[in-house]
């Protein structure tokens, strides 16, 4: 099974181009723009938003997603560790899927 995060990323990618080509379809363009496209209004607006709101908002997004997330100084050299012995494994042979079940991470704290 794929992690969630590489699943929302390749979600979010494909979105990506769906958002630009409804931007300049609001903008009155019926392709993508060109060096060679005239000025069109609207097309500093769109500029701002996709690439200063829209960013500036999946930043904020992402703050508040990390509200619940402990990650502390101990809990970091623990996962350091696990997965150093899952690499050394890893090297000497081992699959990852069996590096993966002797040596399991603990879950977070709360969960």
């Amino acid at each position: 099974m794929l992690p969630a995060a590489w699943s929302t990323n390749k979600l979010v990618s494909s979105l990506s181009a769906t958002v630009v080509g409804v931007a300049v379809t609001v903008i009155g363009l019926d392709a993508l723009p060109t060096k060679t496209t005239p000025y069109t209004p609207g097309m500093n607006m769109v500029v701002i938003i996709l690439f200063c709101v829209v960013p500036m908002c999946a930043w904020a997004l992402t703050l508040w997603s990390m509200t619940g997330y402990e990650l502390d100084g101990e809990r970091v050299r623990e996962i350091q560790e696990v997965n150093g012995k899952r690499k050394e494994a890893v090297a000497a042979g081992m699959t990852i899927e069996e590096a993966m079940e002797k040596y399991p991470s603990r879950p977070a704290k709360g969960k």
